[in-house]
């Protein structure tokens, strides 16, 4: 079987792309391979190998940037990718795929702090019968709107010949990657764009921005399957994240439990409080241990010397779970009255 490889990345000179793969036909054994990618244009690499076994072919891969005045081998994010073959008789399998960057919006929906804001995905539906199809397009999207799901549309009666109400919705098959199977003519040159379809409506919401997508020529055998994946949908303006938060130091959230400054435990009620003032986010200063000099410059949040351990300034003693003479107890309360003095009161003016 034929596999070609082409990429979407637009490198500089000096600069190369290679293929690492690992291949396994059926439950036999996993052939690995590294393999240099030719330029084919100012914006695209392709190479192609070929492999033979039987049974299912699983591919898993990645693309790598090598740098030659500097010996830099830059792997794309989130590798591997995994391609499994759906369909069988076929002799040759067409990847064309879209270089997977750290910095693309989406990827951004998917840390940690965003994605907590947005909506949970799933479930999830089965792709669409593969059986008439050989093409198959794959959009990485993230913080798709309740009301609406990808779609494709453009050139050609398959794709609704730009008509907002003949658009081809996809379905999400995994967290935020949606896909659409099409039966098409390998040497057929199509422009293309996602777009956000409205199911009530029965019609486009949005195109992306940006030019026409194309798929140009990609017929390399009689037997062919082809797979699109594209990274990110390219969203205009009013269309992304929008949320109000608040930035505060965690030593700057002083309370009357906080012995002077203010500590994890703080990051509760001010949680509290800013949900009931309608903000969706809390940004703070690291809060890793910095104690290296045992001096002032202890204090810089910036040199951490651990990513792991937290900094014990900003514990609350009592509250953790190790006996504590009475003694002991009796000095942490008399310190944090002492450094947190009740503000002064002009009753006068209250009254």
């Amino acid at each position: 079987m034929k596999i070609v490889f082409r990429v979407n990345y637009r490198t500089h000179p000096g600069q190369s792309l290679w293929l690492k793969l690992a291949a396994r036909f059926g439950g036999g054994k996993v052939e690995q391979r590294t393999v240099p990618l030719n330029w084919l244009n100012p914006e695209q690499w392709q190479g192609s190998l070929e492999l033979h076994g039987k049974g299912p072919l699983r591919l898993e891969y990645h693309y790598q940037l090598r740098q030659d005045n500097n010996g830099v081998e830059l792997d794309e994010w989130l590798a591997p990718r995994v391609f499994e073959s759906a369909v069988g008789g076929l002799d040759t399998v067409v990847l064309l795929d879209t270089w997977c960057s750290a910095g693309t919006e989406d990827y951004a929906y998917e840390t940690d702090a965003l994605a907590a804001l947005l909506p949970q995905r799933g479930p999830f539906r089965k792709p669409p019968s593969l059986r008439s199809a050989n093409l198959v397009f794959r959009l990485r999207m993230a913080a798709v709107p309740p009301d609406a799901v990808p779609c494709l549309l453009g050139s050609g009666r398959e794709l609704g010949d730009w008509d907002w109400t003949r658009a081809v919705p996809m379905v999400e098959v995994a967290a935020n990657t949606w896909q659409a199977a099409l039966a098409l003519p390998d040497d057929h040159r199509l422009e293309y764009k996602y777009g956000l379809w409205n199911p009530a409506e029965g019609r486009v919401m949005a195109l992306e921005q940006g030019e026409n997508r194309v798929l140009g020529d990609h017929a390399y055998g009689a037997r062919q399957w082809t797979q699109v994946s594209d990274e990110g949908y390219r969203r205009a303006q009013p269309e992304r994240f929008h949320g109000a938060g608040v930035a505060v130091p965690v030593f700057s959230l002083r309370s009357e439990d906080s012995l002077g400054v203010g500590e994890f435990a703080d990051l509760k009620p001010f949680a509290d409080w800013a949900l009931r003032c309608g903000l969706r986010m809390i940004q703070i200063l690291p809060v890793n241990d910095t104690t290296s000099a045992h001096d002032w410059t202890d204090s810089y949040p910036y040199s951490a010397i651990s990513v792991f351990a937290l900094h014990p300034i900003y514990l609350r003693i009592d509250t953790l779970p190790y006996p504590m003479p009475k003694a002991f107890q009796a000095g942490i309360a008399a310190a944090r009255k002492t450094l947190n003095p009740l503000p002064e009161v002009d009753h006068e003016a209250v009254m």
